[in-house]
């Protein structure tokens, strides 16, 4: 589920004068399907993993909107991983490794390159209420490596980049033999180019059965 709002200053091609625009539209984002998932335990604190995600198109999309839930295409994202967990001493740091191949938006006939991206957490997990509390610090590194192509492509290339850091809590807890966990994170970003700059809010709740 997707609550954006967007500010922004535009102006014509021409020069004209700017103007401040905004818009706001929440709704089911794009779904994101994981049929490939491997895991290898290097030792009982040390983890390896490896998926294959697939990015639907099923977020509400209209061209000029300046919100927009869905993104209006295919992605396709390998993703590898390295995770240690502290079993002794409650210390967690997670490196994902990732690259982002899209399709064309049929609506605007344009086809955004090639991404690529690094997220990292770093948190100190200790018992609380009977589960198991995190709380550490979480940043991103994502720069487009493949410039934009397609009929819809005016500004040439327009690679992106973006970065971002902030905090993130998480709690885990065992009800009735099933386990549930809990997740906040924060990221402010800067450093943006050709790119949305602001605060990303993420709500993580995943339960076993």
């Amino acid at each position: 589920w997707v609550d954006i709002t967007v500010a922004a200053d535009v102006s014509d091609a021409a020069g004209g004068p700017t103007i401040r625009r905004s818009d706001s539209e929440s709704g089911l984002g794009d779904v994101v399907l994981i049929p490939a998932m491997f895991r290898y335990k290097v030792n009982p604190d040390l983890n390896f993993d490896a998926r294959l995600a697939f990015y639907a198109p099923t977020g509400d999309y209209e061209v000029g909107r300046l919100a927009n839930p869905g993104k209006n295409f295919w992605s396709v994202e390998p993703t590898v991983a390295l995770m240690y967990f502290g079993q002794q001493n409650g210390r967690e740091a997670s490196i994902f490794l990732g690259a982002t191949f899209n399709q064309e938006n049929p609506d605007t006939e344009y086809k955004s390159g090639t991404q690529m991206h690094l997220d990292m957490t770093f948190a100190q997990h200790f018992p609380l209420w009977g589960g198991l509390a995190g709380a550490g610090l979480s940043g991103f590194w994502y720069e487009q490596v493949q410039g934009d192509s397609g009929a819809g492509a005016t500004l040439g290339d327009f690679k992106a980049k973006a970065h971002g850091a902030g905090p993130v809590l998480s709690f885990i807890k065992a009800v009735d033999g099933h386990s549930i966990s809990l997740s906040l994170k924060w990221l402010r970003e800067f450093n943006n180019r050709n790119r949305l700059e602001g605060d990303i809010i993420w709500a993580k709740l995943v339960g076993s059965f």
